[in-house]
C-alpha cells in the first residue's frame, strides 16, 4: 500500500514538473511571438530626421558625429567630413531594426554574444546613441556579434541589447560595420574623372622624377617618359596603374594642419589635366605612410579647353568628328576649372592627409623598378654574343698538343 501511494505521489510530482516546464516554455514562446518582428525603436521612424549627434563607443575609443548644415563631421578629427553614406545607413538601419528572437538576460553570458559593456577590456561590442538638438536620446543600442541574415541576403543578424535592459536579442537589419573613428571618415580624397587626366609626375626627395603621360587612341595609352636608352618597360599594366592607382588614393587618417605638423617635402605628386588643372600632393614619406598636403592650381599656359587639330578628323564635307581616342578625353571650360580649383583649395587648405604605404605601392616606384632588370638584358646580350654569326664557319677545334711519332 505504501509503495502504491509513493508511486502515485511520484507520478503527480513528475506531471507537475512537466506541466510547469511546458507552461514556462509556452509563456516564453508566447512572449517571443508577441515581440518578434517588432521594431526596436518604433518612434525613430518619424523622429530620425531630428538626429543632430551620433555617439559611438568601442574598444578603439569614442567617436562623435555631428550634423553641420547638410553635412556630418567627426569631432575627434577636428570636424573633418564623415562618410555620408555610412551615416545614412546607420540612421535608416536603426529605424528599421527588428526583433527576431529573445536570447539571454544573464550578464555572465553576454560575452558569448559579443555584448559585454562597450569600451571595457576585451569587449568588441559597439555602443550607439542618437541624440537630438537638446541632447535628448532618440535611440540607444549595444551592438554585438553579427552574421549574414538567413532570411534576407541584403541584411544581417545582430546580437543586441538596450542599455539598462538585461534582455539580449537577436535582431535583423542593415547597419554599417564600422569599428573605429577612421572608419567614419569620408575616405575619398578627390573625385577626378580619369578622362580628364593627361599626365602624372612623381618627384622623389633625391630629385628623381617619374612621369607617365596618357594618350588615348595610341597603341600604348599610358606612356612612361624619359626611358633610358636601351631599356624597356617591364609591364604596361604597372605603367597604367601608376596613374589609375593615384587617382584612387583613399584616406587612412586626417589631422588639422598646424605649423607644428607641417611636413617636410620628401615626395611630390602632380596630376595634370587636359583642361589645365593641376592637383599637387606633397609631404613626408616614411615606411608606414605618406602625410600630404593637397593643393589645386589652374595652369593657363598648358590648358586645352578645346581639342587640338590632331584630335579632329574631317571627311570631305562631313563635319569634324573626334579622332581615335578623343572620346576618352574630357575637357572643362576655363570658368569651370577655375571654380573647381577654388572649391578644392577651400576644402583642402586646413588639413594634413595620411595615405597608407600599401596605397602608395605603385606611385612610389622608381624608374628602375618600372623597367626590365638590367641583369636579364645583360644575360641575353651574353648569350647572343656566344652564338656564331649566321653563315659563319664552325669554330675549329684546338690542335691536340700530342704528336704521333712517324
Amino acid at each position: 500500500m505504501g509503495r502504491t501511494i509513493g508511486f502515485v505521489v511520484l507520478v503527480l510530482v513528475t506531471a507537475g514538473l512537466v506541466y510547469a516546464a511546458y507552461s514556462s516554455y509556452e509563456s516564453r514562446d508566447r512572449d517571443t511571438s508577441l515581440s518578434a518582428g517588432e521594431l526596436f525603436f518604433p518612434k525613430l521612424v518619424t523622429e530620425v530626421n531630428a538626429t543632430t549627434r551620433i555617439r559611438g563607443q568601442t574598444n578603439e575609443g569614442a567617436v562623435t558625429i555631428r550634423r553641420v548644415d547638410d553635412n556630418w563631421v567627426v569631432e575627434e578629427r577636428g570636424g573633418y567630413l564623415s562618410d555620408r553614406s555610412k551615416v545614412q545607413q546607420l540612421l535608416i538601419g536603426l529605424s528599421n531594426l527588428r526583433r527576431v528572437e529573445k536570447k539571454t538576460a544573464k550578464p555572465e553570458r553576454y560575452a558569448a554574444l559579443g555584448l559585454e559593456e562597450p569600451g571595457t577590456e576585451g569587449s568588441n561590442a559597439q555602443g550607439i546613441t542618437l541624440e537630438n538638438e537638446s541632447a535628448g536620446v532618440l535611440a540607444s543600442l549595444i551592438l554585438g556579434d553579427r552574421r549574414p541574415s538567413r532570411r534576407h541576403p541584403s541584411a544581417s543578424e545582430f546580437y543586441v541589447r538596450v542599455p539598462g535592459d538585461p534582455q539580449a536579442w537577436m535582431a535583423e537589419g542593415s547597419l554599417p560595420n564600422v569599428v573605429d573613428i577612421v572608419g567614419w571618415l569620408d575616405e575619398k580624397l578627390f573625385d577626378l574623372d580619369g578622362k580628364r587626366v593627361e599626365r602624372v609626375t612623381v618627384r622623389h626627395a633625391d630629385g628623381e622624377t617619374v612621369a607617365v603621360i596618357r594618350r588615348p587612341g595610341q597603341q600604348q595609352e599610358y606612356q612612361l617618359q624619359d626611358i633610358p636608352a636601351g631599356r624597356k618597360v617591364a609591364s604596361e599594366y604597372i605603367v597604367r596603374s601608376f596613374i589609375t592607382g593615384i587617382l584612387n588614393f583613399s584616406l587612412d587618417d586626417v589631422a588639422k594642419l598646424t605649423p607644428d605638423n607641417t611636413p617636410e617635402e620628401q615626395l611630390r605628386i602632380d596630376i595634370d589635366t587636359y583642361d589645365g588643372m593641376r592637383v599637387s600632393m606633397f609631404g613626408s614619406l616614411d615606411e608606414d605612410a605618406a602625410r600630404l598636403q593637397f593643393k589645386a592650381a589652374y595652369m593657363a599656359a598648358q590648358a586645352e579647353h578645346e581639342p587640338p587639330a590632331e584630335e579632329k578628323a574631317t571627311d570631305g564635307d562631313e563635319p569634324a568628328s573626334g579622332a581615335a581616342g578623343s572620346e576618352n578625353i574630357m575637357r572643362l571650360s576655363r570658368e569651370a576649372v577655375e571654380a573647381e580649383v577654388k572649391e578644392r583649395n577651400s576644402r583642402w587648405a586646413s588639413w594634413l592627409f595620411e595615405v597608407g604605404d600599401w596605397r602608395l605601392a605603385t606611385a612610389t616606384k622608381r624608374m628602375d623598378e618600372l623597367l626590365e632588370p638590367l641583369e636579364q638584358k645583360k644575360d641575353a646580350e651574353d648569350q647572343n654574343a656566344a652564338l656564331p654569326e649566321p653563315g659563319a664557319s664552325p669554330v675549329p677545334a684546338p690542335e691536340s698538343p700530342l704528336k704521333l711519332e712517324e
